[in-house]
């Protein structure tokens, strides 16, 4: 408590004790005034008492004050002791990101116009593809006559051409002079129908690398033989000449089974009636009996007998996988 807090204090009780002293101390004056007698010295006592209390008004102050400060000792121990709350890291404000500008929308892509064409006029030498409209700037790239394109956009002049950019199934880029493309696609080139190989016919000579044979006659009978002892044919005889040249290098024979005559899917054999009537004649050629065994680079001229309808048309003699064209009828005078 402080010093002016006490000596209220302390007037405050003489003042109180002053009070009840005048209360119950003697009578005044004015109320007895004919008592004689000795006047007790009452302001010499109120004097004492008030300064005993005076002077005892500062312990009480003390006293008063004492637990005040113990409470105060108290809470600031109590202060020291507790623990120290953490204090919360100041969170820092987030940086606000000012809105973008808003973009001016983008200006629409042209769309290049789209339209088919075919390289032409080239005279089968093709076009060659350019980089850019300058017959200069060539590139590795090449169409033939023919070729689908497809032109993007208008055509260009420049350099005195006129110029279209195209691009082809490849995906390549770029330029060729309008002059060698078409707006419609070239005719389709009908391949030529291929001509038959003409068979060899009477007079003619085939080769397969081993052999070289050559068809001289035909001639169709009704029978073979002397005149004592015919061979009649069951249709009629189809007599054909032949030489067998050996053109490899080793000794090769043919026999009668390598040798037929066939029209369409029908094959006809060598006629053995008609071979051996032949046997014995006069002629230079030899009926193929028994085959024919030929020395390489050496011929033999050999016979061969078929039986066969009656003015058959378009036989065809199979020799050593070799064809010969065999003519129609033709009868011996």
């Amino acid at each position: 408590m402080r010093r002016k807090d006490w000596r209220v204090a302390g007037l405050s009780s003489a003042a109180v004790f002053v009070g009840l002293s005048m209360a119950c101390g003697a009578p005044s004056s004015s109320s007895n005034p004919t008592a004689s007698g000795p006047t007790p010295n009452i302001e010499a006592t109120i004097q004492s008492r008030v300064q005993a209390t005076v002077e005892a008004a500062p312990q009480k102050a003390a006293a008063v004050q004492a637990p005040a400060q113990s409470t105060s000792s108290q809470q600031a121990s109590s202060q020291q002791t507790a623990p120290a709350q953490p204090t919360a890291a100041p969170v820092a404000a987030e940086p606000t990101t000012p809105p973008a500008p808003t973009a001016a929308p983008p200006s629409p892509t042209p769309v290049l116009s789209r339209k088919s064409i075919w390289v032409a006029n080239t005279d089968g030498e093709g076009v060659n593809v350019r980089n850019t409209p300058n017959s200069s700037d060539r590139s590795d790239h090449g169409y033939k006559d023919g070729t689908p394109l497809t032109q993007l956009g208008d055509p260009i002049s420049a350099g005195g051409a006129t110029w279209l950019r195209v691009t082809g199934s490849d995906g390549f880029d770029g330029f060729i002079p309008a002059q060698y493309t078409a707006t419609t696609p070239p005719p389709t080139p009908v391949p030529p129908t291929p001509k038959p190989t003409p068979m060899p016919a009477i007079g003619s000579e085939a080769q397969n690398g081993e052999w070289a044979i050559k068809f001289v006659q035909e001639v169709r009978m009704p029978s073979l033989g002397s005149a004592y002892s015919p061979k009649r044919a069951q249709g009629e005889f189809l007599v054909l000449d032949l030489i067998l040249t050996n053109q490899g290098k080793r000794t090769m024979s043919l026999n009668d089974w390598d040798f037929t005559v066939h029209r369409g899917e029908i094959k006809y054999s060598t006629s053995s009636d008609g071979t051996f009537a032949l046997v014995g004649g006069n002629s230079a050629y030899e009926p193929l009996t028994f085959g024919a065994t030929v020395q390489p680079g050496l011929s033999k001229k050999t016979r061969l007998v078929f039986d066969v309808p009656p003015g058959v048309t378009g036989l065809v003699l199979e020799a050593a996988s070799m064809r010969f064209a065999v003519p129609d009828a033709k009868k011996a005078p």
